[in-house]
């Protein structure tokens, strides 16, 4: 008889998966070590402690209910477990990845745009010096020209206001480039919401480790292993609230991309129509110039002098004034590549909200097609740069 009720319990024992064969007290300790991770990561005190005291009695019944009837599940592995902190750090290398080719592509927009006007400003200084020689060489050969000299100065003051109009638009491109920094501090932010899912993975592999360890020294008792199952289930949920923290996290950055290109379209826009305003207003000095020279039949050497060389000043300035061209295309490529990323951000999280998984997407294959999109040297040797920094680390990326 007693053989008999050997074999019957030992049959039930075989039933219930190994992974269920834990005691009471591998679930007290699964309880404390949870409750000790969100109290050292996320500091929410002494409530933790007391909902985890309630929750351990529906715990318990289910553990008891468990050892009744046990279900056919499939193990829980720690290594199953660790995958969506290498994904989730892959996410955060490609998201780092664009933003700094990215702010880079607008650094150099912006040192073009700078360089321009501080060239600008030093040559309309040394014109407006020369219109000053000339207006007094002009007064003194002939006094009686009055016109003259109100041309000059009209002259010299259209041209301040062009050197006012530059600094202006220097400011806006500074503006700009603040925000672009900002992507920095989000990022910072994805490192350690990443690190605490690592931590979280790493305790829950500890954990499953330990309770094998009790289950082996229990023997028939340890059927309760069920519970460090669920346990891990809790825990595997966990991290997938941090992956979704993650995912909004990406979202802030995408609108904080959004932001810096809609300004850097404004700045651009306004780029166009300063420079528009000045080939206009430049153009009406020229032809100021021209009249008064063809009035001037008795001009000295010098005021003819000066003429020609005030027109060609004037004409290497309208040269240089074409830097918006190319300060554009850069601004424009950005603007595409960061629409695109975000949009391929945006498909992977419905794949994954619709499945809970996502295809893999290659940061080799992002970076190509951001070089193909390229329409400047500049852009393709900042691209160069990042692609040398890059070639330590994973190419494999998923979205969670």
């Amino acid at each position: 008889m007693t053989m008999k009720m050997d074999a019957q319990a030992e049959a039930a024992s075989a039933q219930v998966p190994f992974w269920r064969m834990a005691a009471m007290p591998v679930l007290t300790g699964a309880v404390g070590t949870l409750l000790l991770v969100l109290e050292e990561h996320y500091a929410v005190g002494a409530l933790p402690l007391l909902l985890g005291l309630v929750a351990s009695v529906p715990l318990y019944r289910w553990w008891s209910n468990a050892l009744a009837a046990p279900a056919a599940e499939e193990q829980v592995t720690p290594a199953e477990e660790s995958v969506p902190v290498e994904h989730m750090a892959s996410l955060e290398e490609a998201c780092i990845e664009v933003s700094s080719i990215g702010g880079r592509n607008v650094e150099t927009a912006r040192d073009q745009t700078e360089e321009a006007i501080t060239d600008l400003s030093q040559r309309f200084s040394q014109l407006v010096d020369r219109l000053t020689n000339t207006v007094e060489a002009s007064e003194n050969a002939t006094s009686g020209e009055q016109g003259l000299v109100q041309a000059f100065e009209a002259s010299r003051s259209e041209l301040n206001e062009i050197v006012s109009s530059m600094k202006v638009a220097m400011e806006t491109r500074d503006t700009m480039l603040e925000q672009v920094r900002e992507l920095t501090g989000y990022t910072e932010d994805l490192k350690e919401m990443a690190t605490s899912v690592e931590d979280v993975a790493s305790r829950t592999n500890l954990l499953a480790l330990n309770a094998a360890i009790e289950a082996s020294r229990a023997g028939e008792a340890g059927r309760g292993f069920a519970v460090v199952a669920d346990e891990v289930r809790s825990l595997s949920q966990r991290s997938g609230e941090a992956g979704s923290r993650i995912s909004d996290m990406v979202n802030r950055v995408g609108d904080a991309m959004h932001r810096t290109l809609e300004n850097a379209e404004l700045s651009a826009s306004r780029d166009a129509d300063m420079t528009w305003q000045a080939e206009e207003t430049i153009q009406g000095v020229l032809e100021r110039l021209r009249g008064v020279a063809d009035g001037l039949s008795d001009s000295t050497g010098l005021l003819q002098q000066e003429g020609r060389g005030i027109r060609d000043e004037i004409a290497e300035i309208l040269v240089s004034l074409q830097f918006q061209d190319r300060v554009s295309q850069i601004l424009t490529q950005v603007r595409d590549s960061f629409d695109e990323f975000g949009t391929e951000v945006s498909d992977r999280a419905e794949q994954r909200r619709l499945s809970g998984r996502s295809e893999p997407v290659h940061a080799d294959a992002i970076r190509q097609r951001l070089e193909r999109g390229y329409t400047t040297d500049e852009q393709r040797r900042n691209h160069s740069a990042n692609e040398s920094a890059a070639d330590d680390g994973g190419d494999d990326i998923v979205f969670f």
